[in-house]
């Protein structure tokens, strides 16, 4: 096919992309000025051959389906849908809004199905997109071939990729020399494509490659506790898991404005503890939750009915997972390995997500401890580059057995100020023993860690600490603490039977008091249990002769 008419079928291929409403030179509200293809479709909206959403967006992120890939392929060739034999696809009819679209792809040879399904809804890959163009506009196969570092000649669409490259409209990614023909196809990465078609001489001269499309996993630093952000940067929504105590619900809302996020495609109670759904309450409350995927392990706190009531209220999809089962997103490939359990041990409930993105791999464990590690060894491969470790590097997780069997190359710790021995030392140990690289949100605040598609990418310094639990300011020549009055309860340290044996407390206060110390650490004194509710004045004077901190 002649260039002319080439640019010309592309101009009608992209216009199709985008919804009802025109744009003009005006920027969309979701592509500032240093987006990495901003000038490329910036230049497209001033053509008139792009076009946004209702709401001023581009959503440069967004994948490109299968079955809008079918429908600009057709229209762009002007190709005839009447007559044309039946599609030959299980998972569609002729009800599909798409069906006739469909039958012509298949019977022009520009795109089949798999194992007999078409999958409308499925994005199309890099490699695939390579090769719908090529057999839709028969490039003539270039003499050499361009060689990415990803793509060599047993590749499915090697003469595809080669083909598209060395015709100058398509590039790899700069930091690799990769093409990554496995990811999906964004609006972004597609309008750079077409205006190097349309403009050579402005675009292609740039010499202008994708920027490396990272997912970046934000383990954000809320104390005695738990929450990662995944944030691509590439294609899929972002995912939240666990939010850290109730009173660090703010923090984790700022952290997540802070990157520009307003909605989260998933968030991910891992169990019902306080320091893992507390501050998920605020996060409901503030940000826009799509869904939310639970242990379905249950509690009795008030946190937890918490918890329950603003999903319900703010009508938020509820699920409850099942392990072995893969995650709903593109963000990456997250398989869940862990979930509810029978036990009296909430922590037994451990949400744990194997991600796997590109070549690059991370564990999220939750609370999860060795009896579940052992099980997830028999069952799955969980080895992985980053691992963030169990219950706040305490003792009941992280075997050695597990450590070897998931060979991380870092780990993080997410923990404050505690008086619980977090991280156990010979958890630490067990880690700096298979040379693993440690890294504590206790020392380092908040972490980031890239994952590339060929490796993890972190910019903080090693963590040094030896374990047996953090103090902000250690004394340099502490003096022992005082033996507590025989016959005392310590608040801070008593199980739940123990606070039962406390006068006016019984079964529900003493699940009371556990909460709160989950959510806001150990008392300071013993009058500041009276802000746990159902402890008055009249009760602690009961009380107040019987307990300690």
């Amino acid at each position: 096919m002649k260039i002319g008419k080439y640019i010309l079928s592309l101009v009608l291929v992209f216009t199709l992309i985008a919804p009802v409403v025109s744009a003009d030179s005006q920027q969309f509200t979701d592509v500032s000025s240093d987006f990495w293809a901003e000038k490329e479709i910036e230049y497209l909206a001033e053509e008139g051959i792009i076009l946004g959403y209702e709401d001023g967006t581009f959503r440069p992120n967004e994948t490109v389906k299968r079955s809008q890939a079918a429908s600009m392929i057709v229209e762009a060739l002007d190709l005839d849908t009447t007559n044309r034999p039946a599609a030959d696809f299980k998972d569609i009819d002729n009800s599909f809004h798409a069906y006739d679209v469909a039958a012509t792809v298949q019977d022009e040879g520009i795109i089949g199905g798999r194992d007999g399904h078409f999958m409308p809804n499925n994005a199309l890959t890099r490699g695939q997109m390579a090769a719908v163009l090529n057999r839709s506009f028969d490039f003539e196969q270039p003499e050499g071939t361009y060689n990415f570092a990803d793509v060599d000649e047993e590749d499915t669409f090697y003469n595809d990729i080669s083909t598209i490259a060395e015709v100058g409209v398509t590039t790899g990614y700069s930091e690799d020399n990769t093409f990554r023909p496995n990811n999906e196809t964004t609006r972004a990465q597609f309008s750079v494509f077409l205006a190097r078609v349309l403009d050579s001489e402005k675009f292609v001269e740039d010499d202008v490659a994708y920027p490396a499309v990272n997912l970046d996993v934000h383990f954000i630093d809320v104390g005695q506790g738990d929450s990662i952000l995944l944030e691509p940067n590439g294609s899929g929504g972002n995912i939240l898991i666990d939010g850290g105590r109730k009173g660090e619900g703010e923090t984790v809302v700022q952290y997540l404005e802070d990157q520009g996020i307003n909605e989260l495609e998933w968030v991910v109670a891992t169990h019902p503890d306080a320091d893992h759904i507390g501050g998920l309450i605020d996060v409901f409350n503030e940000i826009e939750v799509k869904n939310v995927l639970d242990s379905g392990k249950e509690h009795t706190t008030d946190t937890y009915f918490e918890y329950l009531e603003t999903i319900d209220e703010k009508n938020i999809n509820f699920e409850v997972v099942e392990e072995g089962d893969y995650l709903d997103t593109v963000t990456a490939e997250i398989q869940i390995l862990n979930g509810y359990n029978d036990s009296s041990d909430l922590n037994e409930s451990s949400i744990v997500l194997h991600t796997t993105y590109g070549e690059t791999t991370a564990l999220f464990t939750g609370d999860a401890t060795v009896d579940n590690e052992a099980e997830m060894i028999e069952e799955y491969n969980v080895e992985a580059d980053v691992l963030k470790v169990g219950h706040h590097g305490a003792a009941t997780s992280t075997s050695a057995e597990f450590v070897e069997a998931v060979d991380p190359k870092m780990a993080i710790l997410s923990y404050g100020e505690n008086s619980y021995g977090h991280p156990d030392v010979d958890v630490v140990d067990r880690l700096r023993n298979a040379d693993v690289e440690l890294y504590s949100t206790y020392d380092s605040g908040d972490i980031e860690v890239s994952l590339s598609h060929q490796r993890p990418i972190i910019q903080e310094e090693q963590w040094t600490g030896d374990g047996e639990g953090e103090v902000s300011e250690p004394e340099p020549t502490p003096e022992p603490d005082p033996e507590p009055a025989p016959g005392l309860i310590n608040i801070n340290t008593a199980g739940y039977e123990e606070l039962q044996e406390i006068t006016g407390v019984g079964p529900t206060i003493a699940e009371r008091i556990i909460e709160y110390r989950e959510s806001y650490g150990d008392f300071d004194s013993i009058e500041e249990i009276m802000n746990v509710k159902g402890i008055a004045e009249g009760r602690f004077e009961d009380m107040k002769d019987e307990i300690t901190v």
